[in-house]
């Protein structure tokens, strides 16, 4: 390999890095914001999160209504004294989760 193919590569490499590096980061925010707005949903309606997991759809009840932009958790909270679930459909848009403008917003389903 001469000088100026090496170079190529190892600029090629580092931009694949930063780029992981961003998408990485990107993805962990976003992930925060959902967490943070599901504490404060449940927090203002007097509940308490007790336990929050990211599902596939088909295992929700958005199986039918929801595609690659959105992100489905299913959440166990607990008020006043009992454990009940939520759904929570939430946005893949990190600058803006509550962006309606997709197919298929940002939803809350309760179950009683």
């Amino acid at each position: 390999m001469n000088k100026k193919t090496k170079l190529l590569v190892i600029f090629f490499t580092i931009i694949v890095i930063v780029i992981s590096i961003s998408l990485v980061m990107g993805f962990q925010k976003l992930k925060e914001k959902h967490l943070d707005e599901i504490d404060r949903v449940i927090t203002t309606m007097g509940g308490i999160v007790t336990e929050v997991n990211e599902v596939n759809p088909k295992t929700s009840p958005f199986v039918d209504e929801s595609d690659r932009d959105n992100i489905i958790y299913k959440i166990t909270y607990e008020k006043s004294g009992t454990q009940l679930i939520a759904w929570y459909r939430g946005i893949n848009q990190v600058n803006n989760i509550h962006d309606q403008t997709f197919p298929f917003g940002e939803k809350w389903i309760f179950e009683e």
